[in-house]
């Protein structure tokens, strides 16, 4: 048997024969039965971390002999995936996210089947999306498009298809849905008094690049012109330009 990652284990072993018993040892021979495994068809075992051996072996209730030999069963302990690296972003209002995945070693991916299970919850639950490993873009995607018109919280796990081997925890990754900005100036045309003037945008945003080169929501002029500011805000960008006379 295999398991993912260090834990316990149920193994079977059973015989044709009536009035026969199972026992399980941790020895091919010799050697005291272990806890729990004394006339018992399916045996747990203990908690184990590695590649490990166990022996069943048949044993007549009423006569108390036993079989010549003990059978073997293995059980191999897989390594658990790494879970996904993932980076919170957001998206300008409603839409299909283009999620950045990082994952520690392209080649399981490609070799081995992994695949990465979306939850709406960081434990327990079934997925609700699944992304696979392109082998023609080099890169893991969406089997179907995701459409995200709110704020939302996924939680991502490393799955292996192969083995049925998830990773230990899931990454939440969080998209936040930006509204999509508007405007940038109250009006198109000021005209100011005096030989300097204070310009500046009608909201606060995140970054501001304006044709003078400052990157300030306040800029001082001291000439008539058009002024352009390009601003952002999570996600969204918007471009807006103002004549100051």
């Amino acid at each position: 048997s295999s398991i993912c990652g260090p834990g316990s284990v149920t193994l079977t072993a059973f015989t044709n024969s009536p009035g026969v018993a199972t026992d399980w040892y941790s020895t091919p021979t010799g050697g005291s039965v272990l806890p729990g495994g004394l006339g018992v068809s399916d045996f747990t075992t203990p908690y184990v971390t590695n590649f490990n051996l166990f022996y069943a072996e048949a044993r007549s209730i009423e006569s108390g002999c036993v079989s010549p030999f003990r059978r073997t069963l293995y059980v191999e302990v897989l390594p658990k995936p790494e879970p996904p690296t993932l980076t919170d972003f957001s998206i300008c209002g409603p839409g299909f996210p283009d999620v950045n995945i990082s994952i520690p070693n392209v080649a399981d991916y490609e070799l081995y089947g992994y695949e990465i299970n979306w939850y709406s919850s960081a434990e327990g639950g079934t997925p609700i999306y699944h992304s696979y490993y392109n082998n023609n873009i080099h890169r893991l995607v969406f089997d179907a498009p995701v459409f995200i018109d709110a704020t939302t919280t996924l939680y991502a796990e490393t799955f292996n298809q192969n083995y049925g081997c998830a990773s230990a925890t899931r990454t939440p990754l969080t998209i936040t849905v930006s509204s999509p900005i508007v405007g940038v100036f109250s009006q198109d045309t000021i005209n100011a008094c005096g030989n300097q003037f204070l310009l500046g945008t009608i909201t606060q945003f995140e970054n501001y690049a304006w044709n003078t080169g400052e990157t300030s929501q306040n800029i001082t002029i001291n000439h008539s012109g058009w002024y352009v500011c390009t601003v952002s805000n999570g996600g969204c960008s918007f471009t807006d330009s103002v004549f100051v006379s």
